[in-house]
């Protein structure tokens, strides 16, 4: 696409060999990239990249005043013998300059831009995004490359080049035999309920409705009497004033939790919900909602029945990161709703971190001015570009924040679904976007000769502190060292409590990050050093302490509980020995890691009595990919997880890689395993569409966990759980919500003696083909058994509403 760009300067401008005072040049540039060639040396993989600059335009292209900015999560580096420099600016973000400044690209001509990728690039996803060109005479603005696209990745079972066992291709082959042990079961077999209950019983006889029943409900339920009606009205086109559905609060026997239960459909009495608490009977009329029909009818039958059920976890949770790829109040408000279908009680939300600050905070707004803006900028105006965000300050996942209105608004619409908001505000790492902003605010107000200008100041200016975060940042870190640091803390802290009261919500859990602060960080600080003499610290690592003292009393103080992730109870030191300084302060541990040699981390934790919520990268990241397909979109550095593999967790038996000479989890401290969470963090995730199918189906799998938890050595219930999936819960979905872009997974396909049998991991689903080398459609043939066309075959999966998967084909001539 050409973009206009008028130079104002007495220099040879970078797009044109014609000298000019003020010249509006055409920009009319192509790029590509390519992985050209995968490389292992003394067990050191790489790919050797490429971009491929294309004048399109009507003049040559001089090479010597301008770069190429790009946006790369597994970052870039300058290769051997390249014509090219690679500059890293911050986190994800780089700069690609030729050296050769006698170079030109001719009109209709291509030059390689050639680099170093830091890992084997399996995935598409691991491309570059958003890149853009800045002027060496505009250093403070960008120019978005509009024609830029990424050659494909080989698709094969062994990239030549990387390590053995390295493959982006999961054929329908493989599909097949991982379906193979998924059954059939008649939908009259099924639970009628999802997730499991506890009890179920059915009884003779049916519950005829002649249209929506009246309510009767006490004034306690006011919320869950409008929730009832909601779902009455949306399953009836008519009310029905001489059948009824009764809502109460009462102990039911032998259940504790507040989410128990009781549904009675009886033919003669109706319908009756009770409840132990008010979220016990809301989660009574979400599973009545399975029952109910689709759309708006006259008359429907339900059967006569009585369900009893309780969550065997009071956390339910899910993260939703939108700092790194920031989403609008709609969105949120959308997950709460599907989350709440799915009995899940806890909604994480990631506000904060490196790459952006989403929360309004009055007393310091230059948190959403400056860090809640990502572009190419002046340093004191806005965060560099990540994540794809590109050069454009408007971009709308790079930037953006939810004003206190919205944060209100989004606690009161939790409540009203019984989902607990939790806000996580991350410190002292994955803090740049508030340390920055706390610079440039410290920076714009000593020019107007301010008093107050370092009231907030997270960082020490004489820093000289060595340290490479995990994200490629080396300066993230709020300094432990600084009064200032605890002033912003109990700032923002008290004003989202403040928050909680103006929306009318109980306080509860305030995440306060603990994660992955980088090695060195601190350790070069004068006043961190000074700090540590006053305190008579011996090292980093007990100033790490010291702050989050401080920290977890101002949580305390302001009607807080803590939460965290595991590296608060643990020593900083590699093989992380339990740190039970904290404990006193029961806060909740959220343990992502159980990579190689940390699989026992949770269960050692558990065991040292914190509370403890599971997050298991190996199970419950739902940024990574569902296989290692180079065409499924996703993460890839904690393996790869489909919905089996989500289904088959199990809580209290070790997972990952190496599960012998570990910890067990002791029989009393398996109270201290209080929930399960799934997270999704945002760094390959910028629209609804693709959230949506990262999330779904795994996202069943969750609350099948976190509800009721099952032997997953029981290889029926699985095809249970596939078949509940495929035949009652997502054709509910594609009804009601036809806008939730779960993934459908593609058939699984194998050929033998010419013929080609296929199968599908969720039945249910319409699979239909062809063999004229087109793509299916939903007027293709159906596939009503083995197919034996001797012909290049192509089937999909069909959702209820047409939605399809992608195609897999397998060559039967």
């Amino acid at each position: 696409m050409v973009r206009r760009l008028l130079i104002t300067t007495a220099i040879i401008s970078p797009l044109a060999i014609i000298p000019t005072m003020s010249l509006a040049q055409d920009i009319n540039i192509g790029v590509e990239w390519q992985a050209q060639k995968y490389v292992t040396e003394n067990n050191h993989h790489y790919t050797e990249a490429a971009f491929i600059i294309t004048n399109k335009g009507k003049l040559p292209i001089n090479t010597n005043d301008w770069k190429l900015c790009f946006s790369s999560i597994i970052g870039a580096k300058t290769l051997a013998n390249s014509d090219i420099i690679i500059e890293p600016v911050a986190g994800p973000l780089y700069c690609a300059r030729f050296v050769n400044s006698s170079m030109q690209i001719p009109v209709g001509a291509s030059q390689t831009m050639r680099f170093e990728h830091t890992e084997t690039v399996t995935k598409i996803e691991k491309a570059p995004v958003a890149p853009y060109i800045v002027f060496d005479n505009a250093p403070n603005n960008g120019i978005k490359i509009h024609d830029y696209k990424t050659a494909p990745i080989v698709r094969t079972k062994q990239i030549e080049g990387a390590a053995i066992g390295t493959s982006t291709i999961f054929t329908p082959q493989d599909i097949y035999i991982k379906n193979q042990n998924i059954i059939d079961i008649p939908k009259s077999e099924l639970p009628a309920i999802f997730p499991s209950p506890k009890e179920s019983e059915t009884y003779d006889g049916e519950l005829r409705l002649n249209g929506a029943p009246t309510i009767i409900a006490s004034p306690k339920l006011k919320t869950e009497a409008a929730f009832a009606s909601k779902i009455l009205k949306s399953s009836f086109n008519k009310d029905e004033k001489t059948q009824f559905i009764k809502l109460e609060i009462a102990k039911l026997a032998n259940q504790n939790s507040p989410d128990a239960y009781e549904l009675d459909i009886d033919p003669k009495s109706g319908i009756k919900i009770i409840g132990n608490s008010p979220s016990g009977v809301y989660y009574g009329l979400q599973s009545l909602r399975q029952l109910l029909p689709n759309s708006q009818t006259a008359q429907y039958t339900l059967p006569a029945l009585k369900i009893i059920d309780a969550p065997d976890f009071e956390y339910r949770g899910l993260l939703v990161d939108v700092a790194r790829n920031f989403q609008p109040k709609e969105q949120i408000l959308r997950t709460i709703d599907i989350m709440a279908r799915l009995k899940l009680n806890k909604l994480h939300l990631h506000l904060v971190d490196d790459e952006g600050w989403r929360l309004e905070i009055k007393q310091i707004p230059e948190l959403t001015q400056i860090g809640a803006k990502r572009g190419e900028g002046l340093w004191y105006k806005n965060l560099p570009s990540a994540y794809g965000s590109g050069p454009d300050i408007n971009d709308p996942h790079g930037s953006g924040f939810y004003t206190q209105k919205d944060f209100i608004e989004i606690l009161q619409y939790g409540a009203k679904n019984h989902v607990e908001i939790i806000p996580e505000i991350e410190m002292p790492g994955h803090s740049r976007a508030a340390v920055k902003s706390m610079e440039a605010r410290a920076f714009l107000l000593k020019q107007k000769k301010s008093k107050d200008a370092s009231k907030f100041l997270l960082s020490d200016p004489d820093d000289k502190s060595q340290y490479h975060t995990a994200q490629n940042y080396t300066d993230d870190v709020m300094n432990p060292g600084l009064d200032s640091t605890y002033v912003f803390i109990d700032t923002v802290i008290s004003e989202i409590a403040g928050l909680y009261k103006k929306a009318g919500v109980k306080q509860n859990i305030l995440h306060i990050g603990a994660d992955e602060l980088a090695g060195g960080a601190w350790e070069k600080s004068p006043i961190a050093i000074n700090k540590m003499k006053e305190l008579k610290l011996n090292s980093t690592n007990e100033l790490w302490d010291y702050f989050y003292d401080k920290v977890t009393k101002s949580l305390i103080k302001n009607g807080f509980k803590i939460g965290a992730w595991e590296e608060l109870g643990v020593k900083r030191e590699n093989t992380y020995p339990i740190n039970p300084k904290f404990l006193e302060r029961k806060p909740t541990l959220y343990v992502w890691n159980n990579l190689e040699g940390s699989e026992d981390l949770a269960y050692r934790l558990a065991n040292a009595g914190y509370k403890i919520v599971l997050g298991p990268v190996s199970n419950f990241y739902f940024d990574m990919a569902y296989n290692e397909d180079v065409l499924e979109p996703g993460h890839n550095w904690g393996g790869y997880i489909d919905l089996e593999k989500a289904y088959a967790f199990n809580p209290y038996a070790l997972q990952g890689t190496d599960k012998e000479n570990k910890v067990k989890l002791n029989d009393n401290a398996k109270a201290n395993i209080v929930g399960i969470e799934a997270m999704m963090f945002s760094e390959t995730m910028r629209d609804p569409a693709r959230i949506d199918y990262m999330m779904a189906p795994r996202i069943f799998a969750l609350s099948q966990n976190a509800w009721a938890r099952h032997d997953n050595s029981d290889a029926k219930k699985w095809s249970v759980f596939a078949n509940q999936l495929g035949k009652n819960i997502l054709p509910q979905i594609d009804a009601q919500l036809p806008d939730f872009y779960y993934r459908i997974a593609p058939p699984g396909l194998m050929a033998e003696n010419n013929i080609v049998s296929v199968n599908y991991q969720l039945p249910g689903f319409e699979l239909r083909y062809t063999t004229d080398g087109t793509e299916p459609t939903i007027n293709s043939q159906i596939v009503k058994g083995p197919i034996t066309d001797r012909a290049i075959i192509n089937v999909c999966a069909f959702n209820k509403i047409g939605r399809k998967s992608r195609t897999s084909t397998i060559d039967n001539r």
